[in-house]
């Protein structure tokens, strides 16, 4: 692929041409680095991430060419000492991304290297995309589920090994052969190291905890995160800071475990491991009702009056605790066999906090049903 001499992502694929790579597609050239799908000869085709961006682009210019870049104020002047940090910035993603090699649901780091403008490492190619295209394209429920289970089961991997990510949201998420993985550690820190500014603006997926103490993150800000997320899967929305009114959307158990997870406290928060379980359940159900053909739209039966027997010696509790399960069943069905004509256009929102506007893609807004007993 050849791009326009005068494209600032040129310098980069004219670099890594250089050193031997053949160049099949620009993915995305950003404030901080470059992505591409590259080969060697004689190789199978992997991704290559570059450190270096649009940021990088005025210390490449001559001095008297500077003033005249077309679109230059978009590109940041950084000194040579904030470069020098970015590129250790970038070497320490790269060290993270190692260091989680050989987890599960995580996108392994395959190989390193610097050249005399920037660092790189490769990446497998995942075929399924983000999963920011697969809220806005598929309507498979149960997938999407299992894939943010997959991205919890990363994360807890990521967790173990003492390393909390701090950027969960639907494009740092990847789907290949199916399957969900956690990618891009380069907000991520180790639990043993304060890393970072203090104090962060606020974000939509991001904790409250990041306006004092970004640096000191632990693992229950990627529970909020990835909480957010699945609050926006099924509710084609974000939560709110005065509630979350479309919690009801979200079925039980799911549901519980989705509403801990967006307390502003962070002891109130469950575990990722709660969280995995939680979704993996609800994936299993969907699937499950899907191959035996109950995901179609049903009157609700009021919640008793189903026969079912409990056996001459089950105690009245006993009873009581199989109706309530039949109970929590029918909610789940219901909302299961709804949910896939929920999906429609997208709904464009805006927070205070946070003025771009954000496409929450997936289901629009429906109203909660409520069940009286």
């Amino acid at each position: 692929m050849n791009l326009h001499p005068m494209h600032p992502a040129a310098w980069v694929l004219d670099q890594l041409r250089t050193d031997g790579w053949h160049i099949n597609d620009l993915l995305a050239f950003t404030r901080a680095s470059t992505l591409v799908r590259a080969s060697r000869p004689g190789q199978e085709g992997v991704v290559l991430k570059a450190g270096f961006g649009s940021n990088h682009v005025l210390a490449e210019l001559d001095p008297s060419e500077r003033p005249a870049a077309y679109g230059f104020y978009w590109y940041a002047q950084m000194t040579e000492t904030e470069r020098a940090l970015t590129r250790e910035d970038f070497r320490h993603e790269a060290e993270l991304t190692a260091a989680a090699g050989g987890a599960d649901h995580i996108v392994p780091l395959l190989e390193q290297g610097s050249s005399g403008r920037f660092d790189w490492y490769t990446m497998p190619h995942c075929d399924g995309g983000n999963f920011r295209a697969f809220m806005a394209t598929s309507k498979d429920t149960g997938k999407g589920l299992s894939i943010l289970a997959d991205v919890a089961d990363g994360l807890s991997n990521l967790h173990q090994r003492g390393i909390v990510h701090r950027d969960v949201y639907q494009e740092n998420i990847l789907i290949d052969q199916g399957r969900g993985l956690i990618t891009d550690l380069g907000a991520a820190r180790r639990l043993s190291t304060p890393r970072g500014p203090e104090h962060r603006g606020p974000e939509v997926h991001w904790p409250p905890e990041y306006l004092t103490g970004y640096h000191e993150a632990a693992p229950a800000a990627d529970v909020f995160s990835l909480g957010v997320l699945v609050y926006r899967y099924l509710c084609a929305d974000i939560p709110r800071l005065a509630g979350h009114p479309k919690l009801p959307l979200v079925p039980e158990p799911l549901r519980g475990v989705v509403t801990a997870a967006l307390s502003d406290g962070v002891g109130d928060r469950p575990a990722m491991n709660d969280l995995r379980f939680a979704l993996r359940t609800a994936a299993d159900l969907h699937q499950r009702l899907q191959r035996e053909g109950a995901l179609m739209p049903r009157a609700r039966s009021p919640p008793f009056s189903r026969h079912h027997s409990t056996g001459s010696g089950t105690s009245r509790s006993q009873r009581d605790r199989k109706a309530e399960h039949l109970m929590n069943q029918d909610r789940i069905t219901d909302f299961l066999a709804n949910v896939e004509d929920l999906r429609g256009e997208d709904e464009t929102v805006r927070t205070t906090a946070h003025t771009s506007s954000v496409s929450a893609e997936g289901w629009p807004a429906a109203e909660a049903e409520t069940t009286t007993a």
